[in-house]
């Protein structure tokens, strides 16, 4: 595996258990055992779970902007996220 498919897996992972139980049930044990990585590898990437969880959120803000294009407001903005 890549670093950057490492990478890759483990957000990938973090979003999975997400789905499936709450933030503060999740530790860096259960991600690197769902995605088949060691917690070296995990701690290479990511500092701790909120620095984890940054990345993913900057990932979403990233799409919400590229489908929204040039934004006419704040408004239109918020809505684009919500939706």
């Amino acid at each position: 595996m890549t670093a950057f498919s490492a990478r890759e897996a483990i957000k990938a992972a973090a979003l999975r258990l997400l789905e499936e139980r709450p933030l503060r049930e999740i530790t860096v044990k259960d991600i690197v055992q769902e995605c088949g990585v060691n917690r070296n590898t995990f701690y290479y990437h990511f500092r701790d779970i909120p620095a984890l969880l940054e990345d993913l959120i900057t990932d979403q803000a990233d799409r919400i902007i590229a489908a929204q294009g040039p934004a006419l407001s704040l408004a239109d903005c918020l809505e684009t996220a919500a939706r």
